[in-house]
């Protein structure tokens, strides 16, 4: 008996235990909320979305702009929040379970149907967890156990998950013959890019691995696949919020450096898939795992030569081969219960092994904090995210706007519903960023005549100022506290 996509029958048991396993941990984070701080960033999306679906405003600066983070995928959730009331972080908790489910069903669909063998998918998942490198990057969008609870609520979660169904789909079409398939392929691929543009340009490298592999421009093919395409790139170019194209056009407000820095470190306890993969690609020139190695490392590279580090985000293609591999080399030993060679298997051993120093400072934040000694569960690093700053909630009506003194403030205040005049996160869309950050320095600093510090609060209609020193402290000693925490301090300003 064999299934769809030539996978055989087998048990998919330990996949379904080891993604269990994988839920309640990652769970124990979300529920700690034990996030990085571009978490920030997107709770300030699904906020201020929901208080308007049809004409939201930027949601850091509260100002008349469009914005990339107004996705479908923040639609879905705004929409969610508005409907039933819910505060946006326990939305966020919620899509984080969701994005992990869809992930680890993607997963196992796309794995076992590009492989044609379910067994692959338990040893290669479990490869992705674990078999990174020394200081394994805590980036959304790489799925070591030192990053992937971090970034589960974020947009680069629900597109990869999304990115690996579509990929799936494109494989049951042409098993198929279904166009129906492609009904899951096109908004599949515009909802992934849309979402996250960096995911976008890595999964339209793995369909065209699939589309080579297959040879899907075959006549009984081509045709539907290419009305698809452009249904895609139509649903794309025609999303209201935000123009994709202008966006690819301020790409140069991100900087992704450090995804170019210590590779050799970072990657090796991965080296043993990147074996397998080559072996394969000497076999056969259009295996889908060496086209998708091959033109992962294209992209990178060209990243590397234009100094552009947005390339960098296709590491998780690049990654996604070794550990397929991995997962490849491992079923070839047990189905064939062959007799494998011992300097591999070390190989193999001292890669996991590495692998597991490298992620086990992720693996302490998936423990209940309740279970935790009392020495790790005070320590800051270990707190929820939110644990200093509930006072901002409601301090102020939804859409003020304030004055942040620092780089952290700048980034949190949006999240409770408050516009900031300098923006602490890159603003593609913003286009006057330079001249809020002057405004924004010359009104906190205590040399500022009270006429130009009323002069910038008309421009921008500031509202108030967030205080974490105490020199600002005392320049703004005349104006109202509204609300206070350790490290910070919110004064609205008085009339005049």
């Amino acid at each position: 008996m064999r299934l769809p996509c030539g996978v055989p029958a087998g048990s998919r048991v330990p996949y379904l235990v080891l993604g269990l396993v994988l839920v309640v941990l990652l769970g124990a984070q979300t529920v700690n909320r034990q996030w990085s701080t571009d978490y920030w960033v997107h709770q300030a999306a699904v906020e201020t979305f929901r208080h308007d679906l049809l004409d939201p405003p930027e949601e850091l600066t509260k100002a008349d702009f469009p914005s990339p983070s107004y996705t479908p995928y923040t639609f879905v959730l705004a929409a969610v929040a508005r409907g039933t009331g819910l505060a946006s972080i326990t939305v966020l908790q919620m899509a984080a379970i969701a994005n992990l489910v869809l992930f680890l069903v993607g997963f196992e669909l796309f794995v076992s149907a590009l492989t044609g063998r379910r067994r692959v998918a338990f040893w290669a998942l479990l490869a992705t967890l674990v078999c990174w490198g020394f200081d394994p990057w805590r980036w959304s969008g790489l799925l070591n156990l030192n990053s992937i609870g971090f970034g589960l609520p974020y947009p680069s979660m629900f597109a990869t998950g999304l990115a690996l169904v579509v990929g799936w789909a494109l494989l049951r079409y042409d098993d198929s013959g279904s166009v129906a398939w492609l009904a899951v392929v096109a908004p599949g691929f515009a909802a992934v890019a849309l979402t996250h543009p960096f995911t976008g340009v890595w999964s339209l490298v793995m369909l065209g691995a699939v589309v080579v592999h297959r040879r899907l421009y075959r006549r009984s093919r081509v045709v539907p696949l290419a009305v698809a395409a452009a249904v895609a790139v139509g649903l794309v170019l025609v999303w209201p919020y935000y123009s994709f194209v202008g966006l690819q056009n301020a790409a140069d407000s991100y900087t992704q450096r450090s995804l170019y820095q210590r590779i050799p470190l970072r990657i090796v306890a991965a080296l043993p898939g990147f074996y397998v993969v080559v072996r394969r690609f000497l076999r056969d020139k259009t295996d889908p795992l060496a086209l998708m190695l091959i033109g992962g490392l294209l992209i990178y590279a060209y990243g590397a030569v234009i100094d552009d580090t947005n390339f960098g985000r296709v590491l998780p293609l690049i990654l996604f081969t070794a550990h397929v591999g991995i997962g490849i080399l491992v079923s070839d030993w047990i189905e064939r219960r062959a007799q494998p060679r011992v300097p591999l298997v070390a190989w193999l051993g001292v890669s996991a092994a590495i692998g597991l120093v490298g992620v086990l400072p992720g693996l302490v934040r998936t423990i209940p904090r309740a279970l935790l000694p009392g020495s790790l569960r005070d320590r800051t690093s270990l707190q929820p995210i939110t644990h200093s700053f509930g006072g901002l909630d409601g301090a102020l009506e939804p859409g003020s706007i304030v004055v942040a003194e620092t780089l952290p403030l700048r980034i949190l205040a949006p999240a409770y519903g408050l516009g900031v005049v300098a923006p602490g996160r890159p603003t593609p869309f913003v286009d006057d960023v330079r001249a809020r950050q002057t405004a924004a320095f010359e009104f906190l600093s205590p040399d500022t005549s009270d006429d130009r510090r009323r002069a910038i609060a008309q421009q921008y209609g500031v509202d108030g100022v967030l205080c974490a020193s105490q020199t600002c402290r005392e320049t703004f000693a005349d104006d109202d506290v509204v609300a206070q925490g350790p490290g910070w301090t919110l004064f609205r300003l008085a009339d005049g």
